[in-house]
């Protein structure tokens, strides 16, 4: 069959490029080729004056993003403080009884309105097992042209021998935040090139998905206790002291890499942490007074929005935050959803 035009004039522009387009060699664990020539295609249109390694970096983070879901079986849970026993050894390593458990875990249950147990019933969603890394946020901020995302004290610029020690630091970090919205635009960037519907997700849901669909689990480690480096406990049944090291710990009082430790037993990472998370919903105290049954999205408008998993808080606590912090904080950060039951 004799060449065509097009085609010969194609054949010739591939020879000349070396056959090899821009994304050539970019594999997903969980996307078909098709899907992932679709993103390439789009982030051509978006970026048509970036080099192809930078569009490559943009095309690893919606991959990432996707890759590193988890679907989330919808069901229904009891949300909220579900209380504890009065009297117990270790806070750290709290046992639910299911006939023993009159008094509120925790002192923030009360004042930040937790403390109202209701039911919830959620329909299937996905979930990153991860927060967003403050890689993948910084190359989002790169491509528009918006400042480096640094924590107060920090003074890096770019494409410096410094900014490349930080990015090696703390790239695998959790992206540092300083308003609610920059949370919003990343989603809203990621669903552009995905074609998926990504957001935050809803208080509900992250409580249900650090408890492991509704559990009475106290903390999202893997084993529903609180571990810290060089920190120790004494055992019940043989009356001995046990130390935790590193090797041991399932969480920490500092900000650290995202998968450090152990995720919960659900596939969870970093639920349990220092570094708290921006959910969708607004706050308001009483707002489980009222809560609606079935998928629950807060109220409609209001002053704060809830931050929950910060400051190594039980699964179930909840925080008012404001839309703008004075700084990046290295202690407020986010995981992505997919408002979806099937991708």
């Amino acid at each position: 069959m004799p060449w065509s035009k097009w085609g010969l004039s194609t054949c010739v522009l591939m020879i000349l490029s070396g056959c090899q387009p821009w994304y050539q060699g970019v594999d997903s664990k969980t996307l078909s080729e098709q899907k992932v020539q679709a993103m390439a295609q789009r982030i051509d249109q978006l970026y048509p004056n970036l080099d192809g390694d930078e569009k490559q970096q943009i095309l690893g983070v919606a991959l990432r993003a996707m890759d590193n879901m988890l679907r989330v079986k919808g069901g229904s849970f009891e949300m909220g403080d579900f209380g504890m026993k009065c009297r117990v050894a270790d806070t750290n390593r709290l046992n639910w009884d299911p006939n023993d458990h009159p008094c509120l875990t925790s002192p923030s249950s009360q004042p930040h309105g937790a403390m109202y147990v209701h039911p919830v019933t959620l329909t299937t969603y996905y979930l990153s097992k991860y927060k967003t890394t403050f890689r993948d946020f910084e190359i989002l901020r790169k491509a528009h042209d918006k400042p480096l995302a640094l924590g107060k004290g920090y003074h890096v610029k770019r494409n410096t021998y410094d900014y490349k020690g930080f990015m090696s630091r703390h790239g695998k970090n959790a992206a540092y935040t300083k308003t609610w919205q920059s949370t919003k635009d990343y989603w809203h960037w990621l669903g552009h090139i995905t074609d998926e519907p990504f957001d935050l997700p809803t208080e509900a849901q992250w409580e249900y998905a650090a408890r492991s669909r509704g559990k009475h689990y106290y903390f999202a480690t893997n084993n529903n206790y609180l571990q810290y480096a060089n920190d120790h406990y004494r055992n019940p049944k043989t009356g001995r002291w046990v130390t935790f090291d590193e090797s041991s710990a399932n969480t920490s009082s500092n900000p650290s890499n995202v998968d450090r430790y152990p995720p919960n037993p659900f596939g969870f990472y970093d639920m349990q942490s220092v570094v708290a998370e921006w959910v969708n919903d607004w706050y308001a105290k009483d707002y489980y007074k009222v809560s609606p049954v079935k998928n629950p999205t807060g109220p409609s408008h209001g002053q704060y929005k809830v931050t929950r998993g910060g400051g190594n808080m039980p699964t179930f606590g909840r925080s008012p935050e404001k839309l703008t912090l004075p700084f990046y904080s290295e202690l407020n950060s986010f995981r992505c959803a997919i408002q979806s039951s099937q991708l």
